[in-house]
């Protein structure tokens, strides 16, 4: 071998390695950085990608004060995660990114002045935990769920079973509400209800999310060829509008975790990262 092959395999022999580290390292910083958010011994991690911030914080009780009393607003002393700078998703949504985790030993005393409640916050957490063991792959009716719904989830879209560290539970595209709406990015969340496996803890959220399949606002006239009338009760128009939701509901279906915004993947991997510790 002559002096210059053997300075040229050489140089081979350098630069090849060299090549590999940089492209390591443009890999590295291309991806996006996890960040751990932690308090009051529950934590998760998340994605850059996914918000610029998450603050958590110990938000106080908020019990029922009368037995009377409307109690879709009641909960306990818990830990909440709230997203900030939250990526890709609506700007305009109506659903805040806060993610709750509840004793559910205080869960059913912030209902105390209530037998009758305290027996149905029981009953909900029940058939929650009963229905996370089942894994059914469609959802009929309200997913259960504290604090108790006033609005109908009219479809569930995307439904997937996720586990947390100690905990599992339901994730689902849906829109709540009382009174027929186009289903919208507005109103429209990826929501998750969980519960750990020592039955200790409920985790809940209701995160914005948007779909080339939605309608971009509430007040969009019409969206895959129909439009709402002013005739409740009417049964042709009950009809129809269960026709334009299926439809709606299977294009969501259709669709690739990352054609929604943001990447229904980020969000699974948020929830999918809870740790609660105490």
């Amino acid at each position: 071998m002559t002096r210059h092959a053997r300075a040229t395999r050489g140089t081979l022999a350098t630069t090849v390695p060299l090549l590999v580290i940089l492209a390591l390292a443009c890999a590295a910083l291309a991806a996006p950085a996890k960040r751990t958010a932690a308090h009051g011994g529950v934590s998760l991690a998340f994605d850059d990608a996914l918000a610029r911030e998450v603050k958590a914080e110990t938000v106080p009780a908020a019990p029922l004060e009368s037995a009377d009393e409307k109690p879709d607003g009641v909960y306990p002393e818990h830990v909440a995660f709230t997203l900030v700078g939250l990526n890709g998703a609506p700007a305009d949504s109506f659903n805040e990114p806060v993610i709750r985790v509840c004793p559910v030993a205080d869960y059913l005393k912030a209902f105390s002045v209530s037998p009758q409640l305290v027996r149905d916050a029981r009953r909900t957490l029940a058939d929650l935990r009963a229905l996370i063991r089942r894994h059914p792959a469609a959802l009929k009716g309200n997913v259960p769920a504290l604090p108790f719904a006033d609005a109908t989830e009219v479809f569930h879209a995307r439904v997937k079973y996720l586990r947390f560290r100690g905990g599992s539970g339901v994730a689902f595209i849906t829109q709540s509400q009382q009174d027929d709406e186009l289903l919208n990015s507005q109103h429209a969340t990826y929501s998750f209800r969980g519960l750990t496996d020592d039955g200790r803890f409920y985790v809940t959220a209701d995160l914005p999310v948007g779909a080339p399949a939605l309608a971009a606002t509430r007040d969009t006239p019409s969206h895959e060829g129909y439009s709402l009338t002013n005739r409740p009760g009417d049964r042709r128009e009950a009809r129809r509008y269960a026709a334009y939701v299926e439809r709606v509901r299977l294009k969501l279906e259709r669709l690739s975790p990352q054609q929604f915004q943001p990447d229904l993947r980020l969000y699974d991997e948020l929830l999918g990262s809870i740790e609660i510790s105490k």
